[in-house]
């Protein structure tokens, strides 16, 4: 048993991670879809960046750095809720706004 078997952080330990390996490529999503989606739909301030890291995630992936894919698809993912919820609370606002207006100008407190 050599020196490099023992010692945790040898160089050739971190080849088996959960991010390295040819198999892994697949396991990290770029959410790409789903950010062209949140951007054209809910918030295009939120969902530009979810674009942007989605690519970056793609790039990181075909280079082998399956951290950094880790890294960008998981601030991809957070851009992507976050432009739907703002999306979400947008579109919320305006059914109550288009429901006031109705309400009000049923009642004919305008008139």
């Amino acid at each position: 048993m050599s020196f490099d078997d023992q010692n945790p952080y040898a160089a050739s330990n971190f080849d088996e991670g959960p991010y390295h390996g040819e198999g892994n490529a697949a396991n990290v999503p770029n959410y790409l879809v789903w950010a062209i989606l949140s951007t054209l739909f809910c918030c295009m301030p939120f969902g530009i960046p979810s674009l942007i890291f989605s690519g970056m995630t793609m790039g990181a992936k075909q280079s082998g750095n399956y951290v950094a894919a880790m890294q960008h698809s998981k601030k991809a993912k957070l851009f992507l809720w976050i432009s739907f919820g703002c999306g979400l609370a947008f579109w919320a606002l305006y059914a109550l706004y288009i429901i006031a207006v109705i309400i009000v100008t049923v009642n004919g407190r305008f008139e």
